[in-house]
């Protein structure tokens, strides 16, 4: 049946009544207040939509001090320069400028996210019991903002309860803006020791002391320059002259001699006046460079760690003292102690390196039945060099390429034997270089044989390393060669 429009209009009417009787009953019978919820009780739908608000919002420049006191210390940031703070606590300790700006910045601009609770009756369940982590900061212009920091927020928006020092009524702020507030003073110290070795102006080591607690010590100096225009004799830098004398590699050993330098921590285990006594002792470095002389004492150290698998386990680490900053005990991971494992093979020169050509008048080569006498006249720089063998001219490249294998005797171990040892042992080469203008006295190098197709090379009597006859076998055919008018052969 089709409904007329007047009988349509009139259904209508009548559903538009009764809703609007249905509605003013429910108001009628509706309580004043609405009561509060569980989850956020007493919090309106305005008061919520004012957050996030800032507290405070002064500018780091306006931060005149800032106080905390958490359950582990106590200790005052203050503001030294425009944009610098110092802690009185730390004085001649290095700290991380930064990380002090960032904690006087979090107080100055006080950000808060949602506001949780008004007039919590309960606070220890945030953690804001007035044993909480109290944070004062005082402003220019004589405000002064206390807040307690208290335990992060059991969801997943890193977030942590606050409140206002005399209120009871819970925020909360990004954790981020109140770490430091609840770490101690060792939070703030810097865990770079000493300045780069670039940084520096690249200054040489001019001693390197590693001493190992019940194991070897090994002593390291730099190589000094001879004659007026400080020309060394050597492309070594640095020479090992205890528990061996060896020459050392530029490259190799660059990690121990320059290991002090840009020397940085992976943590810090305590700050104060009286270094607590952990671990034993595994090695003491000294260094000097010009005339400081500073040390690093290392502890080791085994410490509680989870691994990648989540399970608890060991981890070796060490405790460090270094001289310039005693009242810190540093922790460093292995990996930049490079000292704790010195292998004297590694770090040798590969060739014998002494002396370099330039700085040479004479050359004497004892081989093979035959003694050679070669002098060096002239400059390399004004290319005016003239090479004699017995007084005659010989030809410039093959007598530099006999020069080049005289000096490339390869280092293959130190020599741990003693000097009267070496001095029984047969003589099979000898090299006697003289230097140009007496700058310094003759070198006379000795190749001597121990047996078991190896040799002892010595320097002035003093044993530099072992390796293999093959090099003489190969130095006697060279001899000949030079004396035939052959060409000298490097490889051997």
């Amino acid at each position: 049946m089709r409904l007329t429009k007047n009988t349509k209009t009139l259904i209508f009417s009548a559903a538009g009544l009764a809703v609007l009787i249905a509605v003013t009953l429910i108001l009628v019978l509706l309580p004043d207040n609405e009561p509060e919820t569980e989850q956020n009780p007493a919090v309106t739908d305005n008061e919520a939509s004012e957050y996030p608000r800032f507290l405070t919002e002064f500018e780091v420049t306006d931060v005149v001090r800032v106080t905390v006191r958490n359950p582990s210390d106590e200790y005052v940031i203050e503001r030294e320069g425009t944009h610098s703070f110092i802690m009185p606590v730390l004085s001649g300790i290095p700290v991380n400028a930064n990380r002090l700006e960032g904690a006087a910045r979090n107080a100055a601009r006080f950000r808060l996210q949602a506001l949780v609770e008004e007039d919590a009756d309960d606070l220890e369940q945030y953690g804001l019991a007035d044993t909480a982590a109290l944070v004062t900061a005082e402003f220019e212009n004589g405000e002064v903002l206390e807040v307690y920091i208290g335990d992060p927020t059991p969801t997943a928006d890193n977030t942590s309860y606050v409140r206002i020092a005399g209120e009871n009524t819970v925020y909360t702020v990004f954790s981020s803006a109140v770490h430091s507030f609840r770490e101690d003073r060792r939070y703030f110290v810097s865990l770079t020791l000493t300045e780069s070795h670039e940084n520096l102006g690249m200054p040489l080591t001019d001693k390197l002391i590693i001493d190992h607690t019940g194991g070897e010590t090994y002593v390291i100096e730099l190589i000094p320059p001879v004659g007026d225009d400080d020309v060394s004799t050597t492309m070594s830098l640095h020479r090992m002259i205890t528990p061996y004398q060896v020459d050392l590699s530029l490259t190799e050993s660059y990690s121990l001699l320059y290991g002090m330098f840009g020397l940085v921590a992976s943590g810090v285990a305590y700050v104060g006046d009286e270094i607590p006594d952990k671990g034993e002792v595994a090695a003491v470095i000294e260094m000097t460079v010009g005339l400081k002389t500073v040390n690093l004492e290392l502890r080791t150290s085994l410490e509680y760690a989870a691994d990648d698998t989540g399970l608890a386990g060991n981890t070796l680490m060490f405790y460090g003292v270094y001289s310039e900053i005693p009242n810190v005990l540093y922790t460093f991971e292995p990996s930049v102690l490079p000292w704790l494992s010195v292998n004297t093979e590694q770090i040798m020169a590969q060739f014998f390196h002494t002396p370099l050509i330039f700085t040479v008048s004479d050359l004497i080569v004892e081989a093979a039945g035959h003694e050679l006498h070669f002098t060096l006249t002239g400059d390399q720089n004004d290319n005016n060099e003239v090479y004699f063998m017995d007084g005659m001219v010989i030809d410039e490249r093959n007598f530099k390429l006999l020069y080049q294998f005289a000096i490339s005797a390869p280092s293959e171990a130190p020599f741990r034997g003693n000097a009267d040892e070496v001095r029984g042992m047969p003589l099979m080469a000898r090299y006697t270089f003289r230097y140009r203008g007496g700058m310094r006295d003759d070198d006379v190098i000795e190749f001597r044989d121990s047996g078991d197709f190896r040799m002892v090379v010595t320097r002035n009597g003093v044993p530099l390393f072992s390796s293999r006859t093959a090099y003489l076998t190969r130095l006697e055919q060279n001899v000949e060669l030079i004396l035939n008018g052959g060409t000298i052969i490097l490889g051997w």
